[in-house]
Order: C-alpha cells, then sequence, then structure tokens
C-alpha cells in the first residue's frame, strides 16, 4: 500500500513539475496557450515578468495583492 502511494506522489509531482516549467516557459516568452511561437509580446524575460507578475519583483511569489499586473488589461506594449 505504503508502495503504491509513493508510485502515484511520484508521479503527480513529475504531472505538476512540468506544469511549472510549461508556464514559466510561457511567462518568459509572455506568450498564451493559444499564440504561435513568433510573440510580439516578447519584450525581454525582465519586462515579460513584470507585465505578468506585477512590478515590484520582491513579492512576485507571495501570493498577495501587491498591486496587480502593469498596465490596463486590454492594451499591452509590443515589438515595433
Amino acid at each position: 500500500v505504503k508502495f503504491m502511494a509513493v508510485i502515484i506522489d511520484s508521479a503527480l509531482c513529475v504531472a505538476v513539475f512540468g506544469f511549472l516549467l510549461f508556464h514559466l516557459k510561457l511567462v518568459y516568452y509572455n506568450q498564451t496557450t493559444i499564440e504561435d511561437e513568433a510573440s510580439r509580446y516578447d519584450l525581454g524575460w525582465r519586462k515579460n515578468a513584470e507585465s505578468v507578475f506585477g512590478a515590484n519583483p520582491w513579492i512576485w511569489l507571495i501570493p498577495i495583492y501587491g498591486g496587480g499586473p502593469v498596465g490596463d488589461g486590454v492594451h499591452w506594449p509590443t515589438v515595433s
């Protein structure tokens, strides 16, 4: 019984880690899941992270409201 629990827990950890990597890639390139590979919103990793997590990097990993994402939610900066 314990062996099956370890197997199931390990599989769940691998799946969650895969989702984490996938979403970090989306943030890194400033993409959504429905865009193609050439994103016109890719402004570099720092600006991409600020557009998702907000301007203050000290609270990026703390799940509290820290001013919200940069922008108005409708208009986003693009690569010229």
